[in-house]
């Protein structure tokens, strides 16, 4: 920060020793002044040879201002004064000597002294000469050299939109410092730089015309009130997040981060928003279960025989993510739709039913973003979408939308920076997004344990179970406690922040079980993710494997096969065997998961025993041995290891975990 100091007169620090007189028996001491940090040595006089007594005073002076005064005898010789000048922030300052005469010249010590005698300091004063550079947007515009508290002259600067640019002029930063503060006197050299605000800029685009303005989280929206824009004579301005208009703006605070919004004048009967099809009515019963919104009224220019019918195709075809119940009427052109919800997400498990086992195949994460990056592929999505529950978030990430969160509703936002730290931790910049996906799979297969407690309330047949954390994101980021539904939710909306395209997929496993899992796509491919899974649970324990991450429909069909409610129209064809893409390296060798050969497999195996910490470890690989079943190439395997530990092991599909203690 510039700091601006008040300048005092130069003051000399000019210390006078005890000089010792032998003088009609008395001790002489020479009193000495400071008037600027410097330090001052002055040796002690010299007695004359022959006594003598006379005495006289001598004064030391800078300006009309006494540094020093003492009585010495008749003849004393008087060694020059050692001072050391400081400078300040005005001035350098050197010292040329001392005048006992008046003609300006500085005299010749040591000085015999023979009458009073006033040394006046003699010094120079050069002043300092600071400059500074004003750029605005990276152009030079002022270049000016100035001594301590000269006025700087600023340009004037004014916000901007340029196009689709938006330049709105904050004030100034000095180094590169951004405080707010402008300082208007120059107090060193410096580097004046016009500051623009990136962040916390609301973009409103109306009538062809774009208006914008910085607004701090959590401030309420002012819209076009500071342009004096005003709707035509029996309309309103209706807010949206996308320039479709389909998808509206219902929060009333700024959020954290950018915002843009899309007006359009419509008359407050809805006329001008007329619904034309049932697709489009669909569309906007979806956004009022994601948002919760408990009724609204619709202006419909399409025919409707049935209110039932209508009603019973909004039901086949919503969102399921809310439990939810329904009701509509119908008058003239006017669909109004009521809507009641259970609970979300208020309640946390009781108990945790199983204990995480330590996987060694994932290594330390990188821990390279700063707590504060957050230039994610989201952020720079075109269009947002206003969000306000967790549901809400997944399902505007999972399509391809930047969510937008009201400042006031702190627990989402707490929520979503959770997930945002995960990948701060998680996944490097210079990731590819196949490492990225695997880094997502790993951490939400190896540190969220399945909320069994759910489940079993599930089997049971317990009713009103929405409120549990575990079907929600919540019960990942919050509470490290979820099932399938909150992790496969979790899954696309971690892939989605890094811009990597995913959805969630419903179905019903092989034994019955509702059931949910995520199909990415990585290299213009779709790939089936199971998270949920990758923790595979033996007993009382959960323990790693890549089994589950990369897989076509047909592989997984052997565990679940999908509703089709959503994203029927994604297919995953192509084979992926993750085991071979995955090494493992030691002694200057390297391995992949999968095995061909029992020397590989028990090499790599002792290895990782040996390098493992106390306690219960997992690993997880492929056997592919030519002519040997997974039993027998196990037998030989553990045998060729030659270690005494207990084993047990877990075979999802077709792949080995090893669980053993040390």
């Amino acid at each position: 920060m510039l700091e601006s100091k008040k300048f005092s007169l130069f003051l000399v620090v000019f210390c006078v020793l005890l000089v010792t007189v032998f003088l009609s028996g008395c001790h002489i001491l020479i009193p000495a002044t400071t008037r600027d940090p410097s330090t001052s040595t002055q040796p002690a006089a010299v007695r004359p040879t022959s006594p003598s007594s006379a005495t006289y005073t001598c004064e030391y002076v800078q300006g009309s201002t006494i540094l020093g005064r003492q009585t010495l005898p008749d003849g004393t010789l008087i060694p020059e004064p050692n001072v050391t000048l400081n400078d300040d922030v005005e001035a350098r300052y050197t010292l040329i000597g001392w005048d006992a005469d008046g003609d300006g010249v500085p005299e010749v010590f040591p000085y015999k002294l023979s009458a009073d005698t006033r040394f006046v300091m003699l010094y120079t004063v050069e002043p300092i000469v600071y400059h500074y550079d004003i750029y605005v947007k990276g152009e030079l515009v002022a270049s000016c050299d100035a001594h301590y508290g000269d006025v700087i002259t600023y340009p004037n600067v004014e916000s901007s939109i340029i196009g689709e640019e938006v330049n709105i002029f904050l004030g100034w930063e000095y180094d590169g410092l951004f405080d707010g503060c402008r300082y208007n006197n120059v107090t060193k050299s410096v580097r004046i730089d016009a500051h623009f605000a990136d962040s916390q800029i609301c973009r409103y685009y109306y009538n062809a015309n774009l208006y914008a303005q910085y607004i701090e989280a959590g401030e309420s929206l002012t819209f076009l009130s500071p342009w004096n824009v005003t709707p035509p004579s029996g309309k309103e301005i209706v807010w949206y997040t996308d320039s479709s208009y389909t998808i509206p703006y219902i929060g009333t605070a700024m959020p954290v981060g950018n915002l843009t919004l899309y007006g359009r004048a419509e008359r407050p009967n809805g006329e001008d928003s007329k619904l034309s099809s049932r697709e489009e009515l669909l569309h906007q019963f979806n956004i009022m279960i994601l948002n919760r919104v408990p009724e609204k009224e619709f202006f419909l220019s399409f025919s409707v025989p049935s209110v039932n019918n209508l009603l019973q195709y909004l039901i086949d075809n919503g969102l399921t993510l809310n439990n939810y119940k329904v009701n509509a009427s119908f008058l003239d052109t006017v669909l109004t739709i009521s809507l009641s919800f259970e609970e979300m997400a208020t309640k946390k498990s009781p108990t945790v039913a199983y204990t995480r086992i330590a996987s060694l195949n994932i290594g330390a994460y990188p821990n390279v973003r700063s707590a504060s990056f957050n230039d994610f592929a989201v952020e720079k999505r075109p269009e947002s979408f206003f969000v306000n529950n967790s549901d809400a978030l997944f399902y505007a990430i999972e399509h391809g939308y930047r969510p937008v969160i009201d400042a006031s509703n702190t627990a989402l936002t707490s929520l979503y920076n959770s997930m945002k730290n995960v990948l701060r931790r998680i996944v490097r910049n210079d990731m590819t997004e196949w490492e990225k996906a695997k880094a997502i799979y790993e951490y939400l297969a190896s540190e969220i344990t399945y909320d069994d407690y759910v489940l079993s309330l599930t089997k049971k047949g317990v009713k009103n179970l929405s409120a549990y954390n575990a079907f929600y994101m919540e019960g990942v980021f919050n509470d490290h406690l979820a099932v399938c539904d909150g992790i496969s939710k979790a899954y696309a909306a971690l892939c989605g922040i890094e811009g990597i395209p995913c959805v969630r997929v419903t179905g019903v496993t092989k034994e019955g079980v509702s059931h949910a899992w995520n199909k990415v796509q990585l290299g213009g491919n779709w790939y089936v993710v199971d998270a949920t899974s990758g923790g595979t649970i033996v007993g009382k324990e959960m323990v790693f494997t890549y089994a589950y991450f990369l897989l076509t429909d047909q592989q997984y069909s052997a565990v679940a096969a999908a509703d089709g409610r959503y994203f029927p129209e994604i297919n995953a064809t192509n084979a992926v065997d993750i085991y071979s893409q995955i090494a493992y390296q030691f002694n200057g060798k390297t391995y992949s998961l999968r095995f061909t050969n029992v020397e590989d497999a028990a090499a790599v195996i002792r290895h990782v025993y040996e390098s493992a910490p106390a306690g219960a470890s997992s690993f997880d690989f492929k056997l592919a041995i030519p002519g040997e079943s997974v039993s027998s190439a196990l037998d030989k395997i553990l045998s060729a290891v030659d270690l005494s530990i207990k084993i047990q092991y877990a075979q999802p599909l077709d792949s080995l975990t090893l669980i053993f203690s040390k």
